[in-house]
């Protein structure tokens, strides 16, 4: 039963994406500069206008990540997201490199943090509420990825992500369904409600 499931799961994401694609506007076409030799894939159509923006405006890969990383985390923080971390490997001059900017636990953190006095796990301990929360990676990692590598200053790649912040973006309806269905499970628990 299993396997006919997971078949199933598979079909449905396969039409959602399909139906995702031509639900969605095409993105502006880059011009000029590294824009016209560009590839850029993203979830949603905003990361995608972020890149095309940033390659037109003389940026690189890395900046064009780096603004879509933001961007992201205001219009698909699912996939984006400024408390978490990340990995990135790059490309420049031939060379290849990587950084990792995963989050990492906190410094009080301790092996027996989720555990109560009889040594039982506690229930949503590491999922839910402060003991959940890690030290975030990604702010940094995307400053010292464009650090090392960008081209334009650093402002430039946020633009689009603030913008977006300020001005609003259309929400899809699955952003809206997994916020319902956070709220509905978190109700009581934490101050989610009070931010979202």
């Amino acid at each position: 039963m299993d396997r006919y499931r997971d078949h199933a799961l598979k079909r449905i994401a396969l039409l959602l994406s399909v139906a995702a694609a031509y639900a969605a506007p095409a993105p502006a076409p880059a011009t000029g500069g590294d824009a016209a030799r560009a590839a850029v894939a993203a979830p949603d159509r905003y990361g995608a206008d972020t890149a095309a923006e940033i390659l037109a405006a003389g940026g690189n890969a890395v900046d064009a990540a780096v603004g879509v990383g933001f961007t992201l985390a205001v219009t698909y923080p699912e996939a984006g997201n400024l408390g978490g971390g990340g990995f990135a490997t790059v490309l420049i001059d031939g060379r290849p490199y990587f950084l990792d900017y995963r989050e990492c636990a906190p410094a009080s953190a301790s092996a027996g943090m989720y555990v109560d006095a009889a040594g039982e796990l506690v229930p949503d301990a590491s999922t839910i509420g402060a003991g959940a929360a890690a030290v975030p990676g990604t702010v940094a990692g995307l400053w010292e990825l464009h650090h090392r590598f960008g081209r334009l200053a650093w402002r430039a790649d946020l633009v689009p992500a603030i913008r977006y912040a300020h001005e609003g973006f259309r929400v899809g309806p699955l952003l809206v369904a997994r916020r319902d269905a956070f709220a509905a499970a978190l109700h009581g628990r934490t101050n989610f409600l009070t931010y979202f």
